[in-house]
């Protein structure tokens, strides 16, 4: 129902309803009686915005916007992230399976069969192997590239994991921010 803003003689400006046509009125102001005009003179008065109304279109919740926005960019750059390394990870597992690697083997071991075989071998390939260490100085072992790639995977987990994290943390704030986006235009 439109309400209409009556003005009183102190400057208040009282709501008023097409019901309230030929009524009297106290003004909560100043206590001055007013007389409410007829529907047709009620009609050139200015209309009263109702409190909800005004509450609902002037305010509410104009941050769900931007934060839906970023929520969703969150969530697209985390699972595309987190989809990457995926990628990566499975790849370079059938890669190494697909080449015969033994994805249980571990760096320990091989560094153990490579004592063996320095223990096993003859004076003649250890004075040889001790010449060389001599002239080129001591040499870090170099693993095998599964031992590399195992540990660059092995890295890379923590990454991924909390990359598909932050992905779906993003995903779920912009469907609630969607959803109360939503509830908030079916109010107005």
């Amino acid at each position: 129902m439109s309400q209409f803003l009556l003005p009183c003689s102190c400057g208040a400006k009282l709501p008023v309803s097409k019901s309230q046509a030929g009524m009297s009125l106290q003004c909560p102001e100043c206590g001055v009686s007013v007389e409410v005009p007829t529907i047709r003179k009620l009609s050139a008065l200015a209309t009263a915005i109702p409190e909800t109304k005004r509450a609902k279109s002037g305010q509410g919740l104009k941050w769900l916007g931007p934060v839906a926005a970023i929520s969703l960019l969150v969530g697209i750059v985390g699972l595309s992230y987190a989809g990457y390394l995926f990628y990566e990870r499975r790849t370079y597992i059938v890669f190494a399976v697909e080449n015969g690697a033994n994805l249980d083997a571990k760096e320990s071991d091989f560094i153990a069969d490579i004592r063996k075989s320095a223990e096993q071998s003859a004076p003649a390939d250890t004075w040889d192997y001790w010449n060389t260490m001599l002239n080129d100085g001591l040499k870090d072992p170099d693993p095998p590239d599964l031992f590399k790639v195992k540990r660059y995977l092995e890295s890379r987990l923590p990454t991924m994991l909390n990359a598909l994290w932050v992905g779906l943390a993003g995903a779920a704030v912009f469907f609630v921010a969607s959803f109360l986006i939503q509830q908030q235009r079916k109010r107005n």
